[in-house]
């Protein structure tokens, strides 16, 4: 069931579909640099991780939808509904943890608003998920918002798709699925990449310099494809991606047909193997000082090209993300930007606010109010 799906939405998550998609992520992120420019100079603290949540709900949503959100209308008024979005992950986790705790939650959506404690943020997310409901049922009805197929219109009317996996509930599983993944796991790799590039001087200085090569001050950012070829960019972002680790949960996969041999041991057919991608990202037998932001390590040649072969932030295989090639884009294109166009400064932010620490599907960290920075 699994591959099915996964080959049926596999071609709109391409490179060469991301790449065609390129000036909606760049204009989406000039949009965010606009309100960044709001608190230049002002002295007042912005919260990035708020900032990028808000670039990357907006982003995946237009491409499902060719609908934004439109969080970056006002990043900081949507601070608490985003704060609350990522609070679903708290409860995936208890879903997977309880089926009576999964049952009561996705009971929460067919009940009466009157029986369902709520607040402002939980009207906000009972509202959002009944949208993305309304955005497919206008996509199945031939509404469109502008001239581009999205994601789920190319879907709905592709004829090698079964029509029984059109069904208004499982598109509407995917679509939560795409915006929650794509949210949260690129948003707090941006977050991470902010806070350890700002937290080094040097790092900083480099950075912006490799940047400047490209993009002249007064000039436009430079496409993708140019931004791809700078090593020490990409060092820094496989480094933010490597200490933000993607997801953090381990998955099971269970081989029904044959054992699997594992050193010295045999595991039986049937049983469940599974691990976290932190054990790998973090051992420091493969990445020596694992802890430690060291876009160095990507900049060795062989030695280097070797590492990427334990690069599982995205998981390998038949299961890899399917939307690794759309967060590379956002990283590459919202990093970018921010480095060149602004001189910021950490303001009452330390590593507690970044390094994964607890497993709610996806890493949070001990303190979870974000990366905050003065523009100067």
């Amino acid at each position: 069931m699994h591959r099915k799906r996964r080959r049926a939405f596999d071609p709109y998550f391409s490179r060469a579909s991301i790449l065609r998609l390129e000036t909606v992520i760049t204009t989406l992120v000039q949009k965010m640099c606009t309100q960044i420019c709001e608190v230049k100079g002002t002295g007042t603290p912005l919260n990035m991780s708020t900032m990028y949540r808000c670039l990357t709900t907006d982003i995946v949503s237009d491409y499902c939808f060719s609908q934004s959100h439109n969080m970056l209308d006002d990043p900081q008024g949507n601070e608490k509904f985003v704060v609350a979005f990522v609070g679903i992950f708290k409860m995936l986790f208890l879903m997977r943890e309880s089926r009576w705790t999964a049952w009561l939650i996705q009971s929460m959506s067919v009940l009466p608003k009157w029986l369902v404690p709520t607040d402002e943020c939980m009207a906000w997310i009972q509202g959002w998920q009944s949208g993305l409901g309304e955005r497919i049922r206008d996509v199945k009805a031939g509404k469109k918002q502008v001239s581009r197929a999205s994601v789920f219109e190319q879907y709905i009317h592709n004829d090698d798709v079964p029509v029984d996996e059109k069904s208004d509930k499982i598109l509407l599983d995917n679509a939560l699925l795409f915006v929650s993944a794509g949210l949260e796991t690129t948003g707090f790799a941006c977050a991470t990449a902010t806070y350890h590039i700002l937290d080094s001087p040097t790092i900083y200085r480099t950075l912006k310099a490799e940047i400047s090569s490209v993009w002249p001050k007064e000039g436009h950012m430079p496409p993708l494809t140019t931004l791809e070829k700078l090593p020490y960019l990409t060092a820094c972002l496989k480094e933010s991606l490597r200490l933000s680790i993607g997801v953090m949960s381990r998955f099971h996969r269970i081989n029904h047909h044959r054992p699997i041999v594992y050193k010295e041991w045999t595991i039986d057919p049937g049983w469940s193997v599974s691990m976290s991608q932190r054990f790998v990202l973090y051992d420091e037998d493969i990445f020596p000082e694992a802890k430690t932001f060291r876009p160095e390590r990507w900049l060795k040649g062989e030695q280097s090209r070797a590492l990427d072969k334990c690069f599982v932030v995205f998981s390998r295989g038949a299961r890899s993300c399917i939307g690794q090639s759309l967060a590379w884009a956002e990283m590459y294109l919202a990093l970018a930007s921010v480095v060149h166009s602004f001189d910021m400064s950490l303001h009452d932010t330390d590593r507690r606010h970044v390094d994964p620490k607890y497993d709610y599907f996806v890493p949070f960290p001990e303190v979870e109010s974000g990366v905050r920075v003065i523009v100067k």
